[in-house]
């Protein structure tokens, strides 16, 4: 049969007749708030039964979601907050904020729902989240709620040794997770030896730990992430505590600076025992000996947030903390006198600015500065005739931008870039005497400049799995010598049942820069170097598999198996000197080589009740190996933990 044009013509009208009846899918997004205080919910869930989709807002709250036009019902839930219910008619993109309501107790429906949206569904595997309010439940010491000490009752997670600051995850080195408040790392995360965290829990909102499956925006450490995030203080009435624990004293003042527009928060915290320490050492020393020894610290957390309009909104956060240890003894069995002290400091500021240039395209835009000082002191005579002094600094400036695709509920699309300048001063050292006098390594400087990029997705294959797939591209310019590499990111989720899933993932990581440790000065310090062009960045590849059981009621079992393949670590070598005692770069002193970490973590939690928490067991083997260290044989790393219950 022969067409002719009309026939033609006539069909392709009636596919434009047919095609006029067909709905574009309309989007609904918004916000979703406490509506208390006016903070944001991260992880809320979005829900339209008539149609099963759904979706969950991002790290500020915002969330958006593509539907069929039609009269819709919406459910809206968080844990710990009174479900929303509600029916509107959606004919085109609508912008709904939405705010619930803090309940009295957590329904067993709203539980199951977190359970399984975190725990079951979600492709990421070795996920913790943990909110001011979780590390509040934990019976602390001495009465300080600290989350770096909730986070170490987690499978896989311990503290470094003792008197080292920072924590071990999975067999890795301090230096090897990327801790961030509020999008800022922080290079030293302790007060008192690591007695105490620097995070302040009253002006903490919660806490991500990532030790499997690393999304491909983070990036610059081997082994995991922790990603703190600040409260942005109360929107709607101002409001103030003030609070004493046998270590320290607190106080948070927060509140709107325009109701519902603007608000701040400020919260400080000081030592007060060594006030108490002072006044028995000197009472002693009556007595006895002259000596003399303090210890204090302080830290200060501040933000502030501004929303312009409903597309855009500006947040400037503040944090510094200072650590001051000093030592003076009148009659110290080498010398007649000595005085030394040791003192680091955290400073961090950022600026963000989020943006909303269409319903399914949200924004952030950072401008960031972390700084981290840490200096001695040692004196050997009142005259001041014999000093030594010390100091290395960390200066990082950087700006990103995060931008959050959401195509459909099916496909969620992340990308984004870094663009970092650091600046290293390794141990710069100085010795002055009533004879002589000299500065060393004093021209020892590197900078870095760091460029990255970067792409994730999360995407439903088929109704039983669904995986996350990622990339992040960069390139570190150090000392005119290029270092680019690829970090590739996968994971899976295989849905068996409703209450069973089994899960797989793979991350490829890059480090450009390390820490030593030395402990010759007595107590540890830790040395941020960068890597040069005679050193280069560190890599690992992270392979994780588990499986994840949740039941009705309020009791779910992880078992998560994991090894990573680590090369180009650093370590001093064997019978390196103090700082003060080396003229030579730090480059000479140290050994570069590989290492490896495997076992098994198996965690059973109680979600609902009166009575929560978790039990874990860890089965676990680090190791390393250096040329020139053990005669170059393989032995147990220092952060090697093979039986750990939590």
């Amino acid at each position: 049969m022969k067409l002719s044009i009309k026939h033609i013509i006539a069909v392709f009208y009636l596919l434009l007749v047919f095609s006029s009846f067909a709905q574009t899918p309309a989007t609904i997004s918004g916000y979703v708030t406490d509506a208390s205080s006016g903070e944001k919910l991260t992880g809320a869930t979005i829900f339209i039964p008539d149609s099963n989709k759904g979706t969950t807002t991002n790290e500020y709250g915002y969330y958006s979601l593509s539907v069929q036009p039609a009269q819709i019902k919406v459910e809206v839930r968080f844990v710990g907050f009174e479900p929303f219910f509600t029916e509107l008619k959606l004919f085109s993109d609508t912008i709904i904020n939405f705010q619930l309501h803090p309940g009295i107790s957590i329904g067993e429906v709203e539980i199951k729902a977190a359970n399984q949206q975190e725990f079951l569904l979600s492709p990421s595997i070795g996920v913790h989240r943990l909110t001011a309010k979780d590390v509040e439940k934990i019976p602390v010491v001495l009465g300080e709620p600290d989350l770096l000490k909730a986070i170490q009752l987690l499978p896989g997670v311990s503290f470094a040794t003792e008197g080292s600051t920072g924590f071990s995850v999975r067999g890795g080195s301090p230096d090897q997770t990327l801790i961030q408040l509020d999008g800022v790392p922080v290079y030293n995360v302790n007060h008192l030896w690591g007695f105490m965290s620097a995070f302040n829990n009253d002006a903490v909102y919660e806490a991500k730990l990532y030790k499997g499956s690393l999304p491909a925006r983070f990036g610059g450490r081997l082994s995991s992430v922790l990603d703190v995030g600040m409260k942005e203080g109360n929107l709607k009435k101002r409001q103030g505590t003030f609070s004493l624990s046998p270590i320290a004293g607190h106080f948070t003042v927060e509140g709107p600076l325009k109701k519902d527009k603007a608000s701040f928060m400020v919260s400080g915290r000081s030592t007060w025992a060594n006030l108490l320490m002072l006044a028995y050492q000197k009472l002693e020393n009556q007595n006895s000996t002259n000596q003399l020894i303090t210890y204090g610290f302080w830290d200060i957390n501040a933000k502030t947030n501004y929303i312009i309009n409903q597309n855009n909104r500006v947040y400037l956060s503040f944090y510094t903390g200072r650590d001051a240890y000093m030592m003076e003894d009148d009659a110290n069995i080498h010398s007649d006198y000595v005085k030394f002290s040791y003192n680091w400091q955290n400073l961090t500021g950022v600026l963000r600015w989020n943006h909303i240039f269409s319903p399914n395209l949200f924004a952030n835009f950072s401008l960031y500065n972390s700084r981290f000082r840490q200096e001695y002191y040692n004196q050997f005579d009142k005259k001041g005739d014999e000093i030594y002094k010390g100091y290395n600094n960390l200066n990082d400036i950087s700006q990103k931008g995060d931008f959050d695709w959401m195509t459909s509920d099916k496909l969620k699309v992340k990308f984004g870039y870094n663009i970092s300048l650091q600046k290293f001063s390794p141990e710069i050292i100085s010795y002055q005497s009533d004879s002589t006098s000299f500065v060393l390594n004093k021209d020892i400087f590197t900078n870095n400049f760091i460029t990255e990029i970067y792409l994730e997705t999360d995407i439903d294959l088929t109704q039983k799995l669904k995986a996350s797939a990622g990339l992040r591209a960069g390139n570190l310019l150090t000392e005119g010598k290029n270092y680019p590499g690829l970090q590739p990111r996968l994971s899976m989720r295989y849905l068996v049942s409703e209450q069973f899933s089994g899960k797989l993932s793979y991350s490829r990581m890059n480090q450009y820069l390390h820490q030593l440790q030395n402990t010759t000065l007595g107590i540890p310090t830790e040395l941020w170097v960068s890597s040069t062009d005679k050193i280069g960045p560190g890599t690992s590849d992270l392979y994780s598999a588990g499986v994840f059981l949740t039941r009705n009621n309020g009791y779910r079992f992880s078992s998560e198996i994991y090894y990573t393949n680590l090369k180009n670590v650093l370590r001093y070598k064997d019978g390196t000197l103090a700082l003060k005692e080396r003229d030579d770069s730090w480059e000479d002193f140290v050994a570069t080589g590989k290492g490896k970490s495997y076992g098994i973590e198996l965690m059973a939690e109680k979600t609902t009740g009166k009575l929560t928490g978790w039990v874990a067991y860890t089965l676990s083997k680090s190791t390393r190996q250096f040329d020139g260290i053990n005669f170059g044989k393989e032995f147990p790393y220092e952060y090697d933990r093979q039986h750990q219950l939590n």
